[in-house]
């Protein structure tokens, strides 16, 4: 994929946002059973500003290379 758009796992997981030749990258939010992550994807990890909310706590900021 390359620009925007959506995909869904077949367990159910779903990212829709921006894609960069097959990578997220740029603003998405990806929703699975445990949590929900809104914000910026570098090369298909958190980059950047975000919020990822989990079922007993929210954690939003900036990340780098998928570590807050």
């Amino acid at each position: 994929m390359h620009g925007y758009g959506k995909f869904i796992w077949p367990n159910g997981k779903i990212y829709e946002g921006n894609y960069y030749y097959g990578r997220k990258q740029g603003f998405g939010k990806l929703i699975s059973s445990d949590r929900v992550y809104t914000g910026e994807w570098l090369d298909g990890v958190y980059h950047g500003y975000g919020k990822l909310e989990k079922k007993d706590k929210v954690i939003e900021g900036y990340w780098e290379n998928g570590v807050y």
